[in-house]
């Protein structure tokens, strides 16, 4: 309903249906109030000054009113429920107003009142909600308020929730569980990539292929070179290499940086440690397949670097080829290098990683070749699993595992 004040006692003239006036007589207002009829429309009333102190027709005036525009009606948005891991729908706000005067599309939104959820409005209109993290769960409120041309508003509310996740998908299980999840998907991509491998991938494996048989034909002459000069076998540099090469170094600290991530809350140190720990796990599974399938005999033995006993039972004496220590180095250099795009700084994450390869030769635990080919993989292993994390393998073919457990090949055009 409204009122409209005018400067006389005034004869009403009903102009439309939409509308039932009434006249109130000395306080000289029109009472108007809409019909039951759902129809939204404008109307046109006319308010003539009709006093009996004149007679002059040219004296009667039309009447002065004041007309105040109404807020738009704002209906009420219900309430917004997904379950944990889901995504909220984008709302369009226009389907919520209602202006007698303005068209939806020109209504101007304001938000406010949110604690955790972010929130967006875009030009058309189209509420967006984001969750703070993709873990999150529980409950948040948004006022929403609208206002039309004449700078009268309406408000709302709408509660946002995002149900509780079950045991298994709370911290800290949840990070656990998906990283073997993702640790499956990524062993069985890497294992038919070589399926979407381009001309540069194939002359990079040959070149790794090539270059370490080439060494092999070279070890002996680089053996006698350096193993003959054993001055600093012993010295600190060389068991500083051969101690990052190490097993248990590369597990306590990929292990060290994980924990570091979870105290800190800090999801990037998190997923570092876990893709360096899957990188060594990855890395030195593939060694070990390839030490028991070579049988490469150690330099000490003093057979020659070509000495081989094929598929033979894995004995320390005959695993020389690839080197461990090197796998394990470069694997851990690689993930960590990641961190930065400053190249000195990748320079001095790679140096333990070098030293380890040279002091694996020169204290005569391995051929050239060994350190060569191990170094290799290491870096190519730690190279994947930081990549294909970091993003999403376009036009690529890959194994995902989703999270109800169903397995499948997926191609992305």
């Amino acid at each position: 309903s409204e009122t409209y004040k005018v400067n006389s006692k005034p004869t009403i003239k009903e102009k439309s249906h939409h509308k039932k006036i009434k006249d109130i007589g000395k306080k000289q207002q029109v009472l108007i109030t809409k019909d039951n009829s759902e129809s939204l429309n404008k109307d046109t009333l006319a308010v003539q000054n009709s006093s009996v102190e004149t007679e002059n027709e040219n004296q009667n005036s039309i009447g002065n009113s004041i007309v105040t525009r109404a807020p738009p009606i704002v209906s009420e948005i219900p309430t917004q429920i997904i379950l944990f891991g889901e995504k909220f729908p984008p709302i369009d706000l226009k389907q919520f107003v209602i202006d007698l005067q303005d068209n939806p599309s020109e209504i101007n939104w304001q938000f406010s009142g949110n604690k955790n959820i972010n929130v967006s409005i875009t030009t058309d209109n189209i509420l967006n909600i984001e969750l703070p993290e993709e873990d999150w769960y529980g409950l948040d409120t948004l006022t929403l308020v609208a206002v039309n041309s004449a700078n009268l508003s309406s408000s709302t509310k709408i509660i946002f929730e995002v149900s509780e996740p079950d045991l298994i998908n709370r911290s800290p299980i949840k990070p656990v569980k998906d990283a073997l999840i993702l640790g499956v998907e990524d062993v069985l991509s890497l294992t038919i990539n070589p399926l979407n491998w381009e001309t540069d991938d194939y002359i990079k494996a040959a070149s790794i292929i090539g270059g370490t048989f080439l060494l092999t034909r070279v070890d002996n002459k680089i053996k006698e070179k350096i193993v003959g000069e054993r001055d600093y076998q012993n010295n600190a540099l060389m068991n500083i290499g051969k101690f990052y090469g190490e097993t248990s170094t590369v597990q306590f600290t990929s292990l060290g940086i994980t924990l570091l991530g979870f105290t800190l809350s800090d999801k990037k140190i998190i997923r570092l440690g876990l893709e360096a720990f899957e990188s060594y796990l990855i890395a030195d599974r593939i060694t070990y397949i390839l030490k028991c399938a070579f049988g490469r005999d150690r330099p000490r033995e003093n057979n020659g670097a070509l000495t081989f006993s094929l598929f033979a039972d894995r004995e320390n004496n005959i695993n020389s080829l690839p080197s461990g220590h090197a796998t394990n180095a470069f694997a851990l250099s690689t993930v960590l290098s990641s961190c930065t795009d400053n190249l000195y700084l990748k320079i001095l994450i790679y140096s333990p990683a070098f030293i380890t390869a040279v002091s694996r030769v020169y204290q005569n635990y391995h051929w050239t070749s060994d350190v060569f080919l191990g170094g290799a993989i290491g870096y190519i292993v730690g190279s994947f699993i930081v990549n294909r994390h970091s993003k999403i393998f376009s036009g690529k073919l890959s194994f995902v595992i989703d999270q109800q457990g169903r397995a499948g090949i997926v191609y992305n055009f």
